[in-house]
């Protein structure tokens, strides 16, 4: 688990560095993301101890998300005259992300069939 660890931390220094070098809109673990995906996709899949490591995180993950929750109630003077947009940008931004997150599991279940029928011949 530890390499699997090491691994993701390596990605997101490097997604840190290249967002930060290149000055991009990104944010760095973003950039990371994409890279691990890249690897992975280049590799072939996860390690047993990636995948290991990859399982406890996603315990955590709720966690990461309180305090950017919680950062809201502290902006409430900034945010007085702006909360019909932002409620309404993540309504849309929720509808836009199941509808793509469907048509992604729609496009990749047919990919599937499609390689299954052609390994049984």
């Amino acid at each position: 688990m530890l390499s699997g660890l090491i691994i993701l931390f390596a990605f997101t220094l490097i997604g840190n560095t290249i967002s930060t070098a290149l000055e991009l809109s990104l944010p760095g673990s973003v950039v990371g993301l994409l890279a691990l995906l890249v690897y992975l996709r280049l590799k072939g899949g996860a390690s047993e101890s990636l995948s290991l490591a990859s399982e406890k995180l996603i315990g955590f993950l709720p966690a990461l998300l309180i305090p950017p929750g919680v950062g809201l109630f502290f902006l409430g003077d900034v945010m007085q005259g702006q909360w019909l947009a932002v409620g309404l940008a993540m309504f849309v931004g929720t509808l836009l992300s199941i509808a793509i997150t469907a048509w992604v599991m729609q496009w990749l279940i047919k990919r599937e069939k499609q390689s299954g029928k052609g390994q049984e011949s």
